[in-house]
């Protein structure tokens, strides 16, 4: 005993014994998946992302509902609505495995969409595995703009298919 030391003492007191009859197996839980914050549903598969720190405002929302509800003939239900900032901008491959949307509409997150891969011209439909996208403006961008209305709407009958 003249090998151990105050400190090798102080370790030893650091250990507690734990009686083994009273411990209870617990069940390994399965990882749980984040799940993503969006309105809507996804019966459609149209998917509208963007990313504000609050939600758009009045005017941005009531020209999107007007889009999708007067131009597209769809309930608001009918499509899901992500806002990137409220789900701590996801990556992309959580997106497209938690939500698998067919058609894609960004809004204004061009560096998102870079940083996905999926940067390309906006206004210009591109084809993924299993989707299709479109990077257009901040929905702000189009309140006053009737030629950037004009080409938005060109290029969403183009993703459905409309022409």
């Amino acid at each position: 005993m003249s090998d151990i030391n105050l400190q090798t003492l102080d370790l030893y007191q650091q250990i507690y014994l734990v009686d083994e009859s009273q411990i209870v197996p617990v069940k390994e839980n399965k990882k749980i998946e984040n799940t993503l914050i969006f309105r809507g549903s996804a019966l459609k598969r149209l998917l509208f992302v963007y990313h504000e720190p609050k939600n758009w405002n009045g005017a941005d929302e009531k020209m999107i509902q007007t889009l999708i509800t007067n131009g597209l003939k769809l309930a608001l239900q009918d499509i899901m609505l992500l806002n990137l900032f409220e789900n701590n901008t996801p990556d992309w491959q959580t997106i497209i495995n938690e939500l698998k949307p067919e058609k894609i509409i960004f809004w204004g997150c061009d560096a998102y969409a870079e940083i996905a891969s999926l940067a390309k011209q906006p206004y210009t439909i591109h084809q993924n595995e299993g989707y299709r996208y479109l990077l257009v403006h901040t929905a702000s961008a189009f309140h006053d703009d009737k030629d950037l209305k004009t080409k938005l709407w060109a290029s969403i009958k183009n993703l459905f298919e409309l022409l």
